[in-house]
């Protein structure tokens, strides 16, 4: 998966700085319909605690959570 980076926080030619991600996504998308509470919990789960480590790695923090379930018809 990728993290998204803004533009302004890219390095300039001849800058050896990396880059400092702003955000960290995890994210999901089910091949068939979800009928299941507990399989869409462990999902949840799951990418909330990707998402935990990757911020851990880099020795930063959350200042807000977003989850979005869709539901189709």
């Amino acid at each position: 998966m990728r993290t998204p980076i803004p533009i302004s926080s890219k390095p300039r030619l001849g800058d050896d700085a990396a880059p400092i991600a702003t955000q960290v996504m995890s994210s999901r998308s089910f091949g068939k319909r979800v009928e299941c509470l507990q399989e869409l919990r462990e999902a949840i789960s799951y990418h909330a605690a990707n998402a935990a480590q990757r911020l851990r790695k880099q020795r930063l923090f959350a200042s807000s959570v977003f989850q979005e379930i869709v539901l189709g018809g």
